[in-house]
């Protein structure tokens, strides 16, 4: 049987018939730190005393989790239709913050965003607005990263998502993206579809942004066998394709599902869920690949996520991967130095309802990492820790408490010591809301 996050990613597909609940009833675990996103107070402030270290050089062999304070609290989409879920996000190099997502606004569905300056009561600059101009079957599941080099212009933002046509052919599943300028406004008339030179659906997009101004996306095609097969499609800073599609496995038997991409300088690094055959549960397998495409060999990561496991995120740093992903005992993270063996980073406690990680890379080695967790009644705790090296820096703290669904996970992303982690809440009705907590590092 596979993970809850593989029904979680196939009822993703329709993430606009969603029931809700009730709106949130905080049950704070760890009461001194939890931000009660029940008031919508954006003066809540963490408690400083459990965070114990000014250090703030990511870089730093000293570096221990830092003082979060002042967080401001963020609802993109408020007034801007009654469902939004599925968030992702991207700093720019002034210290803006673009947030999209999947979303409704009356009977038009689509990916939405704006791009939002960070004031003590956040601005929106661009939006919020459909990034989608196709209007037909569901988009979902979007992704998107800056293209600036750290050490260059803003060269705009990269989108990417999923889309289901429905229309019931052979070629129903696609992965569009579409480039947009530096305040969020589409560069394009329309998507463009991605293409790998392979007939069929492709499909469950994943995407990550090169130093060099260039992306990477990921995702899955139809394969040689019956079932799908992960791929990553380099492309350089002006869009174009740039060699070959990188594939996770060919083979005729099993799949391949949940494809998850990153970067480090000329790395490419692909993790997906594996089945080999029909009749086996699914693990997680990882593979790095070279400037010039060349593979390092496939490895399986049984010892560290016990299958069934689903739903790996990736993230690559000075030489170093960390990969989360959730198998037959929980949510589980793996730390390689360029894949020489792979070691399981120990969590303090072993909870079986920790579910959904999202991780990003702040600094060479370092990693802020975060997920939910089952809370009292309904509710689900958001949990943030930092990896140094391997190595879980200090205990997790409970960041918020309320109605986060598990089947969306949370979306973080850091630069130049600015932190954001978006979520999603129901509010019940049948409505959902995301929301961005805003912090320094």
């Amino acid at each position: 049987m596979k993970t809850y996050l593989r029904a979680a990613v196939m009822s993703a597909l329709f993430p606009l018939a969603g029931c809700g609940g009730d709106g949130p009833t905080p049950a704070p675990s760890d009461a001194a730190v939890v931000l009660d996103v029940s008031t919508g107070d954006t003066d809540a402030v963490l408690a400083d005393s459990l965070l114990p270290s000014d250090v703030r050089d990511t870089g730093a062999d000293t570096f221990q989790l830092p003082p979060i304070q002042s967080w401001l609290l963020l609802t993109p989409n408020e007034g801007f239709g009654t469902i939004a879920v599925q968030p992702a996000l991207a700093w720019d190099g002034a210290g803006r913050l673009a947030v999209v997502w999947t979303g409704r606004v009356g009977d038009v569905s689509g990916i939405m965003g704006g791009l939002f300056e960070m004031a003590r009561t956040p601005v929106a600059v661009t939006g919020p607005d459909m990034l989608t101009s196709i209007e037909t079957g569901l988009r979902n599941e979007p992704r998107l990263c800056n293209l600036a080099p750290s050490d260059g212009p803003n060269a705009g933002f990269i989108g990417v998502w999923s889309a289901d046509l429905q229309n019931g052919g052979t070629n129903n599943l696609g992965i569009y993206t579409r480039r947009f300028d530096a305040d969020l406004s589409p560069t394009t008339s329309t998507e463009s579809l991605v293409e790998t030179g392979r007939e069929g659906n492709h499909w469950l997009a994943s995407l990550a942004c090169a130093s060099n101004g260039g992306f990477v996306v990921g995702g899955v095609r139809a394969g040689t066998g019956a079932g799908f097969e992960a791929f990553a499609q380099r492309y350089d800073g002006g869009g174009l394709i740039s060699g070959e599609p990188l594939v996770g496995l060919e083979r005729e038997l099993g799949g391949q599902l949940f494809p998850a991409v990153a970067t480090d300088a000329d790395d490419v690094w692909l993790a997906w869920e594996d089945t080999p055959t029909a009749e086996a549960e699914s693990g997680i397998m990882v593979r790095r690949f070279g400037a010039a495409g060349v593979a390092a060999n496939a490895v399986a990561l049984d010892d560290i996520f016990a299958r069934p496991a689903g739903g790996p995120v990736v993230a690559a740093s000075g030489g170093s991967v960390l990969i989360a992903a959730n198998g037959a005992t929980g949510m589980r993270l793996a730390w390689s130095q360029k894949g020489e063996g792979f070691k399981n980073v120990t969590l303090p406690v072993v909870d079986s309802s920790a579910a959904g990680a999202a991780i990003a890379a702040i600094g060479p080695g370092r990693y802020a990492v975060v997920w939910t967790r089952s809370a009292a009644g309904t509710n689900r705790d958001l949990r943030f820790g930092i990896v140094a090296d391997g190595v879980l820096v200090d205990a997790p703290i409970t960041l918020a408490n309320g109605k986060f669904t598990a089947a969306y996970r949370p979306a973080i992303v850091v630069r130049d010591g600015r932190l954001a982690i978006a979520f999603t809440e129901s509010v019940g009705a049948g409505a959902y809301n995301v929301r961005v907590a805003l912090a320094s590092l």
